[in-house]
């Protein structure tokens, strides 16, 4: 379970906003906004009916699911990804 995120480069403008456009209207309720509070924590947004919901923890994860990707944290995998 370790969350691993991809990103390219689109340099035709048209394109990339095609491509934006459309992934923001099929994704509006399967992704959340990520920000940081005043603290420093990490907060998930999810906009849900118009109205913005802030999450402390991260949605739709169990206590178990969030404590082991705590626990991998502290191994030394960095050289794997």
């Amino acid at each position: 379970m370790l969350n691993t995120e991809m990103g390219f480069v689109i340099e035709s403008e048209v394109l990339a906003r095609l491509i934006h456009t459309r992934f923001v209207r099929s994704q509006r309720h399967e992704a959340w906004q990520l920000k940081l509070d005043k603290l420093g924590r990490l907060n998930w947004i999810e906009r849900k009916d118009g109205e913005e919901i802030v999450h402390k923890k991260e949605p739709k994860t169990r206590f178990w699911q969030r404590m082991l990707v705590r626990l991998a944290y502290w191994l030394p995998v960095e050289w794997l990804l």
